[in-house]
């Protein structure tokens, strides 16, 4: 059975259409779907570029808007209420900075590299000569009931943290992952981006990840980037790991114990970057391949790949490369078949 609630897609491109058709196109399309007033100075029918890719699930509303002509975006009272939508988010602006804008008192104008949230019932304007953002809805009751906010803090830019650093990395990945996730996929994506948005709002307010405030999902998912920026360290340790983290070493056990010690996922993380190049070459030299994985020798990686895998290095790459082999005599008959269910499915789902 198909969930067509499990996703839909939206897909726009203005460069698609004849030049004199673009601007109107997304001018008219804009306000109607979002309230959204687009102006700009000359000829109505000169061409506007402008691009957007929009997802939702069952939990999750994200996009990303590119545009690279100029132009003013408002969103005024009438704007508001000829969409109707009562909903919270976060941007985040890769590219471009506002020229000029008014988002309300003491509101600054948005940079390249910001991170904000933003209330669609409050009006705003902001002017540009280009910009790239993505951005994420949130349910108002949800983000306020989960939160000490009375009402949802519009134009706030979160500090820079670990927190804001990962939420960034997360939308623009859990964007692209969508594009291909499956089912379950989806799912995984959706209530994890949620829940780190949710916790970098909390954090921007409460300032402390050693709190029972950030849920140890998010501070689970910090550990484990650090700990994949750094696995090639032969010196990291639990107390380093909690120490740049900012959470307390008993804070760091506690989250980390459904994937084990931390010793146990550093040591996990590692003889995984090691299978992976065993995988990828043939004639890696184990000794140089220990100590760029911040394994200590030669033996100390055989002992425990044998531990972890059932087999040393050298067999673990003999059995990868006869499994790749078999896999790419097999699987080019059918990859045209996979193509057109893996289409069929979609189109279904963008009925």
């Amino acid at each position: 059975m198909i969930r067509r609630s499990i996703l839909s897609s939206i897909s726009v491109d203005t460069t698609q259409l004849p030049d004199k058709d673009q601007f109107a196109f997304w001018r008219d399309g804009m306000f109607s779907a979002t309230g959204m007033t687009t102006e700009r100075d000359g000829p109505s029918d000169a061409p506007f570029n402008c691009k957007l890719q929009h997802y939702r699930t069952n939990q999750l509303a994200i996009s990303r808007r590119q545009c690279s002509s100029p132009c003013v975006v408002k969103r005024t009272e009438k704007g508001i209420a000829q969409a109707d939508m009562d909903v919270v988010g976060i941007c985040y602006r890769t590219q471009g900075d506002d020229l000029a804008g008014d988002y309300g008192p003491g509101i600054q104008l948005i940079r390249s590299g910001d991170l904000r949230t933003f209330d669609l019932q409050y009006p705003y304007w902001y002017a540009h000569d280009g910009y790239v953002v993505y951005s994420m809805l949130l349910s108002r009751n949800w983000v306020v009931n989960e939160t000490h906010y009375r009402e949802f803090p519009h134009g706030l830019v979160l500090r820079d943290s670990l927190l804001s650093q990962v939420l960034k990395t997360t939308m623009c990945s859990a964007f692209d992952a969508l594009k291909t996730a499956s089912v379950s996929e989806f799912e995984a994506i959706s209530t994890a981006l949620n829940r780190f948005a949710l916790d970098a709002i909390r954090f921007q307010e409460i300032g402390d990840l050693d709190t029972e405030e950030i849920s140890s999902r998010s501070i689970r998912q910090l550990v484990l980037n650090h700990i994949e920026r750094h696995y090639a360290d032969p010196r990291l340790t639990p107390e380093k790991i909690a120490l740049s983290v900012g959470i307390s070493r008993t804070k760091l056990f506690q989250v980390c114990r459904p994937m084990g010690t931390p010793r146990t996922i550093i040591r996990n993380i590692r003889l995984k970057k090691a299978a992976d190049r065993l995988r990828r070459g043939s004639g890696e030299n184990l000794s140089r391949l220990a100590h760029e994985v911040g394994i200590s020798g030669r033996q100390t990686l055989t002992r425990l790949f044998r531990e972890e895998f059932g087999l040393s290095p050298k067999e673990y790459r003999q059995e990868a490369h006869a499994q790749s082999a078999s896999i790419a005599e097999t699987a080019v008959p059918d990859r045209e078949i996979w193509n057109s269910l893996r289409t069929s499915f979609r189109s279904s789902l963008l009925l």
